[in-house]
Order: structure tokens, then sequence, then C-alpha cells
């Protein structure tokens, strides 16, 4: 049996803040809860989709005016 003290329980925590979570990147495989958990933690990205657990990025389209 673990026992958690309150310490351990603070390090623990304080250890889940630090990891970096790998940005989304097209063609990632992910489950749900993981494609979510990246792509909350990416706030700057516009879109981003999950189909059959592959991520599909859309690129930026640029437009020039002649």
């Amino acid at each position: 049996m673990v026992v958690q003290t309150a310490r351990t329980q603070k390090q623990n925590e304080s250890q889940a803040k630090d990891r970096v979570l790998p940005p989304l990147s097209n063609g990632d495989r992910l489950t749900r809860p993981e494609f979510e958990r990246r792509y909350a933690a990416m706030p700057h990205l516009k879109k981003a989709e999950l189909i059959e657990g592959v991520v599909y990025i859309t690129s930026a389209v640029s437009f020039e005016a002649l």
C-alpha cells in the first residue's frame, strides 16, 4: 500500500504541471482524450481535427490581390 503525504502529493502535482505536452502535428495518431488535451494546450491553433485517430491541421491560406 502506497501512502502519500501532503508533501509528496504536492510534488507529484508540481511535476505534472512541469510536463510539457508535445504540440499537435499533422499525421499524429492519438486517442480522443490525448488530442483534446494537446489541442487545449495550443490556444493559438485555429483548427485541427481528429479523424479516425489521425490529426489533420489546416494550413494558413494566403491571398495576394492583383
